[in-house]
């Protein structure tokens, strides 16, 4: 920064004296089509320092951006001379130049080629080291409630970084009445975590939460590229427990060697909670306050980390919910996260989580339902009868559905390997029959995946959760657990009568059974409850060692359905332990 000191001399007039520290002159350019965008902090005549912004075509020269940073400082300068009475003081020498190597760059160099990371410009006598589109924070925000126990996370907007690369300092800001006159404060601020995630505890009540977030570059904190936000409240405790919290009792320790915990969640997406059609026709008996997704991740990110799973499989997770909540948060848990998104310009889809101290990654294998049914050779048969129905056809088409696919590798049984998989399948009730299709489709490239590792060292269990959106006595669950569905059978007669095709028989060969048996429902709104959320294994080579008892229905419909203050989703996570059987 460049600092200015005023000097009395017999005159009095003013004579810049410039001390020198590390300064920099900052270029953004976020495209290679784009405008190169310009910054400098520089203190002129005593005044404050203040940033120059300039913008410049790629093609443009050094000599017309020269000219114009120029201009632009002297119009600052003119006009504080102006506004100070300081009509004599000695004018500033501003002659902008720039260097590569201790070499002048010429005039007629182009502006992208000349305004490199470590070029050196000159501006009134102080250099400023170049830096081409450094790290940048663009802003922090935080929930407007903040509950003691409840982990939250910033929300941030960056660029030219990821979150692997920044330093969070969480703080405390205590205010305390001075002895001498009670009507004034003092600040008492108190580092209390160094992490992306932070959970208040009872000595940050009725505190405001700070948060410094600084860059790292080249491995080296960059302090003058820090951002700093207070919490726009206070922390709060929260009166009485989450129904989840007394799931947590029977999930206190982490799993032994050869067991595994598994949950899986439809999470409610929040570009289908928080709207006006969600607040007034769907969860209308919900708070809006507890629609929102501030609130509502709070209340997730608790119940997930404290099922302390091994594998975790999520649907409807918003795209910006993954990569600003959910994965920065859980990988400081030991979980490595992945996400898929449906097709079409729907911005969410489903994630599957696995901790790293108990699975390595070791390939994926996701669909798209409609593309694989199109594309893939063990489609064939289920295509040729679906394709000559053109108004079933032009229906499957419109679908998104995926089906996102994990293989892992267990660290404490090597060559061990784990098919993850996981589904939200589509969702209207007048359609079984496209459930029930997607779900052939399902099985189809999951036999195709344990192929593949069939063929390796090792043995390969699989693992299949989602939201299937179809109960125990439907075609879909007949299908994946007693391994055929046949023509005759109520899904593919009960379809709108112009997406009827007959000899629908498929078949597969694998041994699918539900973990958590038969509950009365994992959905619960207030005109529907039903069960449509599953966690199928393959009985072969896995068992069930533990579930975890659904919370009470006293607990559901407390504020008459969910979502709601107390469960953050429509659905109710299925968690279970299985267990290895060689």
């Amino acid at each position: 920064m460049l600092v200015f000191r005023k000097l009395l001399t017999i005159q009095n007039k003013y004579t810049p004296v410039f001390y020198r520290a590390v300064s920099y002159l900052y270029v953004r350019r976020a495209t290679d089509e784009g405008h190169l965008h310009i910054s400098f902090n520089l203190s002129v005549y005593g005044g404050k320092s203040r940033q120059f912004l300039t913008s410049r075509k790629p093609g443009d020269n050094v000599s017309t951006t020269l000219n114009r940073i120029e201009a632009k400082v002297k119009e600052i300068a003119d006009r504080r001379k102006k506004s100070k009475q300081l009509l004599d003081a000695d004018e500033i020498s501003i002659d902008p130049q720039i260097f590569h190597e201790s070499k002048q760059v010429s005039g007629d160099v182009l502006v992208q080629d000349a305004f490199i990371t470590g070029a050196v410009v000159r501006i009134c006598g102080t250099e400023f080291t170049v830096e081409y589109n450094p790290p940048t924070i663009k802003s922090v925000t935080l929930p407007k409630l903040i509950m003691v126990g409840f982990p939250i996370v910033p929300i941030l907007e960056y660029e030219f970084t990821d979150v692997s690369s920044l330093e969070f300092v969480w703080s405390r800001i205590e205010a305390k009445e001075l002895a001498v006159n009670k009507k004034k404060t003092k600040e008492i601020v108190t580092e209390v975590a160094r992490t992306f995630a932070y959970t208040p505890s009872k000595d940050d009540i009725g505190c405001h939460l700070r948060l410094l977030v600084t860059p790292k570059l080249n491995g080296l904190l960059r302090d003058d590229r820090s951002v700093q936000f207070d919490s726009p409240s206070v922390v709060i405790e929260r009166s009485g427990e989450c129904p989840f919290e007394k799931r947590h009792l029977y999930t206190q320790h982490y799993t032994e060697p050869g067991i595994f915990r598994v949950v899986t969640y439809n999470i409610l997406a929040e570009m289908y909670a928080d709207s006006n059609y969600s607040r007034n026709v769907l969860f209308p008996y919900c708070p809006p306050h507890a629609l929102e997704v501030s609130y509502r991740s709070q209340l997730l990110l608790k119940e997930l980390m404290g099922y302390k799973s091994d594998i975790i499989c999520l649907q409807e997770v918003d795209r910006k919910v993954f990569y600003n909540y959910l994965s920065p948060a859980l990988v400081s848990c030991d979980l490595d996260g992945y996400y898929r998104e449906k097709g079409g310009c729907v911005a969410e889809g489903s994630a599957i989580f696995f901790r790293r101290s108990r699975f390595k990654y070791v390939g994926q294998h996701d669909i798209i339902y409609t593309n694989a049914l199109e594309t893939d050779p063990e489609c064939a048969d289920i295509y040729e009868k679906t394709v000559k129905n053109q108004a079933l056809n032009e229906f499957l088409k419109e679908r998104h559905n995926a089906l996102q696919v994990l293989v892992l590798e267990c660290i404490d049984r090597p060559k061990q390997k784990l098919i993850v998989a996981n589904t939200h399948l589509f969702f209207h009730p007048a359609t079984p029959n496209i459930r029930l299709i997607q779900g052939i489709i399902a099985a189809k490239h999951l036999q195709k995946v344990q192929k593949i590792y069939d063929n390796q060292e090792g043995e390969v269990s699989m693992i299949f959760c989602g939201d299937f959106n179809t109960s125990p006595e439907s075609g879909t669950f007949e299908f994946l657990t007693t391994q055929e569905i046949n023509e005759d059978h109520l899904d593919w007669k009960s379809a709108p009568k112009d997406q009827f095709v007959p000899g629908m028989n498929f078949k597969h060969n694998l041994d699918f059974v539900t973990a958590c048996g038969q509950v009365p429902y994992t959905n619960y709104v207030e005109k529907f409850q039903d069960t449509l959320d599953y966690i199928f294994y393959d009985v072969k080579t896995l068992e069930v060692e533990k579930v975890i008892p659904p919370p009470d229905h006293e607990d559901v419909v407390r504020h008459t359905a969910i979502p709601s203050v107390l469960f953050p989703s429509d659905h109710i996570a299925q968690v279970c332990e299985l267990k290895w059987k060689f």
